[in-house]
């Protein structure tokens, strides 16, 4: 988020697994698209905010649908998403595109915490959630940051 943000006219998108966006952001001079994923069990990064973390890490984080949905007005996107999927174990939202191809994408993946979708659990379960691999967080990453290249 914070790079995109500060050189949006280097990047043409950004992907963000349980990550936070700085409250204030307004208009992106330059347009850039964005796919996001959460787990809707993330201990660091709740869905609705709130009071967040395990034991002496105690957050406050915004909450991650705020991120998303600022970063599509950001990009002068509808307020409102569409659905795109919903199923017992993803639920994907979409602002735009607009005319140019931007678009915001948001995938919660039901029942996991504070992993990498379809990656390797790091950390145990007590501390970072259960992990799904109902979603390759990766293949979903790069096969997005494709069908977005920069314009030249």
């Amino acid at each position: 988020y914070r790079f995109a943000s500060e050189r949006p006219d280097l990047v043409a998108a950004v992907g963000v697994v349980a990550g936070h966006l700085r409250p204030g952001l307004t208009r992106l001079p330059s347009p850039v698209s964005l796919l996001s994923i959460s787990g809707d069990q993330d201990p660091f990064a709740p869905l609705e905010g709130g009071a967040a973390g395990q034991g002496r890490l105690e957050l406050q984080p915004r909450p991650a649908r705020q991120n998303v949905a600022d970063w599509a007005r950001a990009n002068g996107l509808p307020e409102a998403p569409r659905l795109l999927a919903d199923s017992p174990t993803l639920r994907s939202l979409w602002w735009g595109p607009d005319a140019a191809g931007t678009e915001v994408r948001w995938i919660v993946v039901h029942d996991h915490g504070h992993a990498w979708p379809g990656g390797d659990d790091a950390l145990p379960e007590a501390v970072m959630g259960k992990s799904s691999d109902a979603l390759d967080a990766t293949r979903e990453l790069w096969s997005f940051f494709c069908a977005h290249p920069k314009p030249r």
